[in-house]
């Protein structure tokens, strides 16, 4: 019990400096804005072409069914969010920004590990002035390798996935994305993914 205590004792002053880097940990984790490099010859096809719902801005209802690929022939931003994710409230104005300012490119968003009930009372559909699909099983996700939340995908007119954005957007990763839909936009449709790297 002395031992516990005069460890105890001894580490007592340097308590806020371990919990600043704990914090600090904690906030790097939460808006980590790594890109992941891109696969080449990995396409939303393979990822998943399975028909998802819809969700009205409305009232959250279901409606129409949609697929990723349906979005294709645009470049394509993929945002994957919940509404219980602190962060993806922090990128909706950089999302409505770009949807604004890049009408050359696709911009969905793909609600996940969420419950409809719950996504319908956060009030964030309303807010979102693109279409969002419902990945109710989590399973796009996971054939995304969408390992935390917010999680964006850049994919090009050919459906391949170009970019990844893990965590929270940021305003200079906003400009880089806007750069890069400009830039996916004035390819040729079949160009080879290579061409943009």
């Amino acid at each position: 019990m002395k031992t516990i205590t005069a460890l105890l004792t001894a580490i007592k002053p340097y308590l806020p400096l371990l919990l600043l880097v704990g914090a600090g940990y904690i906030l790097v984790e939460n808006f980590d804005t790594r890109q992941g490099d891109y696969d080449p010859k990995r396409s939303l096809r393979q990822v998943s072409d399975s028909d998802l719902p819809l969700l009205d801005r409305g009232n959250g209802q279901t409606g129409a069914q949609s697929r990723l690929t349906d979005w294709t022939g645009k470049p394509l931003l993929i945002n994957f969010w919940a509404s219980w994710c602190q962060v993806c409230r922090l990128e909706k104005p950089l999302l409505q920004q770009l949807a604004k300012n890049h009408p050359e490119a696709n911009l969905v968003s793909v609600v996940t590990y969420d419950e409809l009930e719950a996504i319908r009372s956060s009030g964030e559909l309303q807010k979102r002035p693109f279409p969002t699909l419902f990945d109710y099983d989590g399973d796009l996700a996971r054939e995304s390798q969408v390992e935390s939340l917010p999680h964006t995908l850049l994919v090009d007119k050919s459906g391949y996935i170009r970019k990844r954005y893990r965590g929270a957007l940021t305003p200079q990763r906003v400009l880089e994305i806007g750069d890069w839909m400009q830039k996916l936009a004035q390819e040729d449709a079949d160009s080879s993914p290579e061409s943009a790297e």
